[in-house]
């Protein structure tokens, strides 16, 4: 088998052996299992090993424990400071692009809300009925 191949298998190993790849790549890794002794045997030390992994429990938490670090943790825990919104928007500084951004949508709005006047008198340019300007 090429070396390619051999480490592709082999970094799927893991998900092949807890049946987590889809149905072509597990075939694919099995295949390449049948024709490859190294890989073969890399399965098989991985199989052990999940199943040692498997078998292996924790050793208990001594007695307070959990009890010494909750108040542990409450004693050192520093209050959570209030959210200042003006210290915040002191060290506020808008880039030049930002800057003229916000002066077109000011000027867009006022536009908008305090109205532009025409530059032309009403009903220049209209004609008037029968024709005649």
């Amino acid at each position: 088998m090429s070396y390619f191949r051999c480490w592709s298998a082999r970094n799927l190993l893991d998900l092949h052996g807890d049946g987590r790849l889809s149905a072509a790549a597990s075939e694919r890794i099995d295949a390449h299992l049948e024709a490859c002794a190294a890989c073969r045997e890399a399965a098989g030390e991985f199989d052990a090993l999940k199943g040692l992994l498997r078998s292996a429990k924790a050793p208990p938490a001594p007695r307070g424990l959990e009890a010494a670090i909750l108040k542990a943790l409450r004693e050192h825990a520093a209050p959570a400071p209030a959210w200042d919104w003006r210290a915040a928007l002191r060290g506020a500084r808008l880039g030049p692009a930002q800057a003229a951004a916000l002066a077109g949508l000011l000027l867009l709005a006022g536009s908008h809300f305090f109205g532009v006047p025409s530059q032309r008198a009403p009903g220049a340019g209209m004609s008037a009925p029968g024709g005649r300007r």
